[in-house]
């Protein structure tokens, strides 16, 4: 089971390796359950702007969905539950 988490863990960390700085951070915004217009401000860009990064990061890591894009987020350790 170690792993099997383990090998998750290197694939998602490469997978978000790939993406920009800028996509990096609307996915992590993302993971933490922000919308859209509410990740456009914390980014001080337009709501527009955001749409087209998280459409293109969505891309890059081969996710079908949101749902699929925080899951590897968060196998990546990119966002998630605080670590004890």
């Amino acid at each position: 089971r170690t792993a099997v988490l383990a090998g998750r863990h290197a694939q998602a960390t490469k997978l978000v390796k790939g993406l920009t700085p800028r996509q990096r951070e609307v996915l992590t915004h993302m993971a933490l359950g922000k919308l859209n217009k509410q990740i456009a401000y914390d980014l001080g860009l337009s709501e527009q702007t955001v749409k087209m990064h998280r459409a293109a990061l969505l891309e890059r890591l081969g996710a079908a969905t949101t749902a699929d894009a925080i899951r590897i987020a968060v196998q990546a350790d990119l966002a998630g539950p605080p670590k004890a």
